[in-house]
């Protein structure tokens, strides 16, 4: 192990995360042979599976199950895997209280072949907190949209590392059918030390990192625009606190155990089905979210289709831009599913797309783009009716006193569409900037 190095420059230092070896993506067209790397340590049902692999079934991991390289894992808030030679746990975290910097809703990963390391893995999305477990030498790596940072050593028990990733279209990306290498979505990652040190050992030199207070933290996008070295912390931020005691915390965590008792005994489709029968608003908010986290689209868009709720048209429409930006393919595997629909015109499953991305600084100085999103809001498609809605109340959060309901009547949607059209009108519609 080469000597840890303090000041160390700021081009090394950007490397961190921004991919010093080569890219390895999490799955191919021919995965490799599966081998054991690791264990689930929580209940039955904290965790599901997936092997690499079109059309491959979701599988409940039991407790004290062997889990596989290159299987896609998703879990529970509170869901831990250990690696096989038990030095390290890796624990799956959900933002309860909303707190964290980047929207979390669920936290997914792919272990793999460690090599020469004790654990690696690929962070799909969401958080996972890394945890040592032994005061033995230990060290992991992981990879993030098609980045492989440096290696981590930790040297004491207890060390703990907070891995955190989302992405999304980036404003004012269109829509595009045909994609392209560089159409792609934007990610983002932060690392931070939450107790005691570790060494991260890039391609030229050692830099140390530790928990607050220390240089404890380093973020950046999937473009490498970020820290260009690790940032001092004073002390943790709140919404790294694991252990959230607030009413609304325990509530939560007692809808996801319910969750969780029903997947073991229905499958999770049964137990989403479950949750959105159950007429539960805080319900069938987590069996929308879980229903992306397995990758169920069709379903998805059958609740977006069918909801005559305007809450869960709203979460509809926030859960699929986190689907779309999860990977550049996502965009046009949608796209295709709303053109098997008969009823829906290829331009409206476009606009549809489009809708589906945000708008960019130039776009939102121009009043016709105003405009468009107020007309589109008597359109005869439900959906683009919802998504001019969701953009207009977050450009112009002063609308949603309007009353407007994407699933009701023209005559009910009329008076605040009138409303929308005076904004304009009366020039309020762009706003200034800064406003």
């Amino acid at each position: 192990m080469r000597t840890a190095i303090r000041g160390l420059g700021a081009a090394a230092l950007a490397g961190l995360l921004a991919g010093l070896l080569p890219a390895q993506p999490p799955a191919t067209k021919a995965p490799p042979a599966r081998e054991v790397a690791g264990k689930l340590v929580t209940p039955t049902g904290t965790l599901l599976r997936r092997e690499a692999g079109e059309g491959k079934p979701w599988q409940v991991v039991k407790e004290g199950e062997d889990l596989y390289t290159g299987d896609l894992l998703v879990g529970l808030p509170w869901a831990a895997i250990e690696n096989s030679n038990q030095t390290f746990r890796l624990t799956f975290r959900a933002d309860f209280a909303k707190k964290s910097p980047l929207p979390i809703l669920e936290s997914a990963v792919i272990l793999r072949k460690p090599g020469g390391l004790d654990l690696d893995f690929f962070l799909d999305r969401g958080r996972v907190d890394v945890t040592a477990l032994t005061d033995k030498k230990a060290a992991f790596t992981f990879g993030w949209q098609g980045k492989e940072p440096c290696h981590f050593l930790v040297e004491a028990k207890g060390t703990s590392v907070v891995l955190e990733t989302f992405s999304r279209w980036a404003p004012g990306v269109p829509f595009d059918p045909k994609g392209g290498k560089d159409h792609k979505p934007l990610a983002d990652i932060i690392l931070f030390v939450t107790k005691g040190e570790v060494l991260a050992c890039t391609a030229d030199a050692d830099v140390r990192l530790s928990a607050p207070p220390g240089l404890a933290v380093f973020a950046m996008n999937s473009d490498g625009v970020g820290d260009a070295r690790p940032r001092f912390v004073e002390k943790l931020p709140e919404w790294l606190d694991a252990v959230d005691k607030s009413p609304e915390a325990q509530k939560a965590k007692a809808r996801l155990e319910e969750f969780r008792k029903l997947v073991v005994e229905k499958g999770p489709s049964g137990a989403i089905d479950a949750f959105l029968a159950s007429g539960d608003p805080d319900k069938v908010r987590n069996a929308i979210i879980a229903t992306v986290a397995i990758d169920d689209i069709p379903r998805l868009r059958k609740i977006f289709y069918e909801s005559k709720s305007p809450e869960v048209l709203d979460l509809c429409i926030l859960v699929l831009r986190h689907w779309l930006g999860r990977d550049a393919s996502h965009d046009v595997k949608f796209y295709e599913l709303l053109r098997a629909d008969p009823k829906i015109t290829p331009a409206q499953a476009a606009t549809v797309l489009q809708l589906l991305h945000s708008y960019g600084e130039k776009e939102l100085a121009e009043v016709e783009t105003y405009e468009t999103l107020v007309s589109y809001l008597r359109h005869p498609t439900l959906g683009i009716r919802a998504l001019a809605h969701f953009h207009l109340v977050r450009l112009y959060p002063d609308g949603k006193g309007f009353g407007f309901n994407p699933a009701g009547t023209d005559a009910e949607r009329a008076a605040a569409v009138a409303k929308w059209k005076e904004l304009i009108t009366a020039g309020k519609l762009p706003p200034k900037r800064g406003s």
